[in-house]
């Protein structure tokens, strides 16, 4: 069921920002096994890193439309998880 985001209550930002930060923290800990040389394939380390950044700029996004329409909203920090 689609919301819009004057609809979003609480716990449904609670929800998206939780499901954010967990993603965030899978590709970090790939980024980290990436350094240890666990990926032997080579192709795999530009993917990683190409989902972090998309990670990184779909939670500033998701900030910003919060940050416009809820000028109140305390501002959701992915790197204090």
């Amino acid at each position: 069921m689609k919301k819009s985001l004057k609809e979003l209550t609480f716990h449904d930002v609670e929800k998206i920002r939780v499901t954010l930060a967990h993603l965030f923290e899978v590709t970090k800990f790939h980024i980290y096994a990436e350094e240890e040389y666990v990926f032997p394939r080579i192709e795999e380390k530009p993917l990683i890193r190409t989902l972090m950044y998309q990670h990184v700029v779909i939670w500033n996004l998701f900030n910003d439309i919060l940050k416009e329409e809820y000028p109140n909203f305390n501002h959701l920090s992915l790197l204090s998880e």
